[in-house]
């Protein structure tokens, strides 16, 4: 092989071909690792900015927050051998990289809610915030002993004000104070101390301060890489193992209703559906003895312009009439075809007992006797499948939509999760009243609440979706929807009538 000869007559023809063939700039990549400091600083200062300042709308405030702590990891990261307070910057942003991903897997299932509310939850939300204080006070003392160290007279009078930003921060918030006006003028300064720390750091920068970068065995790289994938494994597992209802389920037995075989052979007479028979309890079949009348109607809840779902969902209502102005009410949902269940679901009834404004007084018509029951079953292969509702109680609750005003409701909330392949999914919930008017007309509401997705970030149940009143949201993405469907009958003159006319003559 050839070799090339170079032959200059004197040092000054060298150094100006030098000059002509070297760019005036160093390529970005060579000049940050040649400029560490300015690196590291740059990330620091972003990651700041990006913890601090978030905006509620489009999970930029998981997003952003996110994306911050890993540059803060990473800035703080380079600094950490420069001396102790920054290896203590270190630390604190790593024990805050790893509250948030805890914080960020519980949101991805059903019992965030509780979660947040927890003592454990809110002694994490503090220890955050005050390692964030910590790292501010850590990052500003950090910056006084370069200062001490390297003679350069650099100002470090932004990063302590960054501190009492923080602390006065948390202090509004722990006191609930501000406004509008407030939260933009303390946006407005963070910004101004963000600015000032970037161009008094950048005075070292200036003067040449060299700064060796702590060695590392996993690039920066392939260390977000890693912290990614542990997210993201986690955030799966908390969708795929909580973000269902564990139900015991159990097969139906075959001997069930041989007790009450007589009871039924008298509810079908008198028009009681033979299949909602055969998905009622023994003790439910009971309650009815002594039938007098029976009220059903049959509703496929309205689709509207769209064919999803609720086309596969019927919902029966009964009321069964018996002595002393007692009537056995009961609401039963079948869907026709699966339509996938990746979440929860909630069948949930309005009574008939419910208390209603008259006179500047609030009145009933009807009291309920004893609890409610029911259960929810499903079909595999040939066999039937039950389980109790994860939850089946009358709740008092303080309704807030968007478009009215708050006031209580009480409601019976059935709570369940079904099984992704189950067949010829069904449930109903039953309870018992004494009217008080007898001239009074009788009205219960079922109401199915359906998740359509496991999409759903932070999670939220069904039952949520319902207290919250989330089904008034503006968004067009909406996990979950509501069907309503009412019993209504009354007796006159004619006899027992509903709207669709007289049922019953006297």
């Amino acid at each position: 092989m050839s070799k090339l000869k170079l032959d200059f007559t004197d040092d000054a023809q060298f150094e100006e071909m030098l000059r002509e063939n070297l760019p005036d700039t160093p390529p970005n990549s060579i000049a940050l690792d040649v400029t560490p400091w300015r690196n590291a600083m740059n990330r620091i200062l972003v990651g700041l900015v990006l913890c601090s300042v978030t905006f509620q709308f489009l999970g930029l405030h998981y997003f952003l927050p996110t994306v911050g702590m890993f540059l803060l990891l990473l800035g703080f990261r380079t600094l950490r051998n420069e001396n102790a307070c920054f290896k203590a910057c270190w630390i604190f942003t790593m024990i805050r990289v790893a509250i948030g991903f805890y914080a960020l897997i519980i949101n991805a299932t059903i019992y965030q809610m509780h979660v947040a509310e927890s003592a454990m939850n809110q002694a994490l939300s503090i220890t955050s915030a005050l390692l964030l204080v910590a790292t501010c006070f850590c990052f500003w003392y950090g910056l006084k002993l370069i200062r001490q160290r390297t003679g350069v007279p650099f100002k470090t009078s932004a990063a302590g004000a960054l501190i009492w930003w923080y602390i006065t921060m948390l202090v509004l918030g722990m006191l609930r104070l501000g406004n509008l006006f407030v939260a933009v003028v303390y946006v407005l300064l963070f910004v101004l101390i963000v600015y000032c720390i970037y161009k008094q750091s950048y005075e070292l920068d200036y003067v040449g301060y060299e700064l060796h970068s702590a060695p590392v065995k996993i690039s920066n790289g392939k260390l977000v890489g890693i912290l990614l994938l542990v997210l993201l494994v986690g955030i799966g597992g908390a969708y795929a193992f909580g973000g269902k209802y564990p139900m015991d389920w159990q097969q139906v037995d075959p001997y069930e209703h041989a007790q009450v075989e007589e009871i039924k052979a008298e509810l079908i007479q008198k028009g009681f559906p033979e299949n909602i028979l055969a998905d009622m309890t023994a003790e439910d079949i009971a309650a009815c003895e002594g039938a007098l009348r029976i009220v059903v109607e049959e509703e496929m809840p309205d689709k509207g312009e769209t064919e999803d779902s609720r086309a596969f969902l019927k919902i029966t209502s009964i009321g069964v009439e018996l002595p002393n102005d007692e009537w056995k009410l009961l609401h039963h949902f079948q869907w026709t075809k699966n339509p996938g269940f990746p979440g929860t679901e909630c069948f949930l009834v309005f009574p008939a007992y419910e208390a209603y404004p008259s006179g500047g007084e609030m009145v009933a018509d009807a009291i309920l006797l004893g609890d409610y029951s029911g259960r929810v079953l499903y079909d595999k292969d040939e066999t039937r499948m039950q389980s109790s509702y994860h939850t089946l109680n009358e709740q008092i609750y303080v309704t807030n939509p968007m478009w009215s005003m708050a006031g209580e409701s009480t409601e019976c909330f059935a709570t369940f999760s079904m099984p992704r392949n189950g067949s010829n999914c069904r449930g109903y919930v039953s309870y018992t009243i004494r009217q008080t008017d007898t001239e009074a007309n009788i009205s219960s509401w079922a109401n199915y609440i359906h998740q359509t997705t496991k999409l759903v970030y932070p999670a939220y149940t069904a039952e949520e979706y319902r207290k919250q009143g989330l089904y008034y949201s503006l968004s067009s993405y909406k996990p979950f929807w509501m069907v309503q469907e009412q019993m209504i009958f009354w007796e006159n003159e004619e006899g027992l009538v509903t709207p669709n006319g007289v049922i019953d003559t006297k």
